[in-house]
């Protein structure tokens, strides 16, 4: 969100307009993006001197935002939701430690990794309701399973 700024140039296209461009400026924001749909409102400011825009028309707008290549990423099913970030990883001992985990960036699949697990480590997916930190994994050819 830090790329979202009031005053950034944005350019857009009204479909119903034929994919008809047109640029404006972010003059208000909510700043709260919503977790469910992980979208933000934000009000965009455009000349339309012709009226050719009207009430009630939806626009695609393209919103550049920061790239981050070469990140560290997690899928989105590894963290659970709340407060508390954490990661269930499998240490060099094939042992499950819950591990606190910084976040970065995210998208609709993944989430950055800015620390608490290191580039090659397992991190389990899913439920953790059958697990706990301290079981120990077992990998056999093509499937793992925690010892109980």
């Amino acid at each position: 969100m830090k790329d979202i700024k009031v005053g950034n140039a944005i350019t857009g296209i009204v479909e119903s307009l034929g994919n008809k461009p047109f640029c404006g400026k972010i003059s208000r924001a909510s700043w709260m993006v919503n977790d469910d749909t992980r979208t933000m409102t934000t009000e965009i400011e455009v000349t339309n001197g012709d009226l050719t825009l009207v009430p009630g028309m939806y626009a695609s707008v393209s919103i550049p935002v920061e790239v981050h290549s070469r990140a560290l990423t997690v899928p989105i099913e590894a963290i659970p939701p709340g407060e508390t970030k954490s990661a269930y990883v499998v240490n060099n001992q094939n042992v499950i430690e819950d591990r606190p985990v910084t976040l970065g960036m995210f998208t609709s699949t993944k989430y950055e990794v800015l620390s608490g697990v290191q580039e090659g480590e397992l991190v389990l997916t899913g439920s953790r309701s059958q697990v706990k930190p301290g079981e120990k994994v077992q990998f056999k050819e093509g499937i793992s399973f925690v010892e109980k």
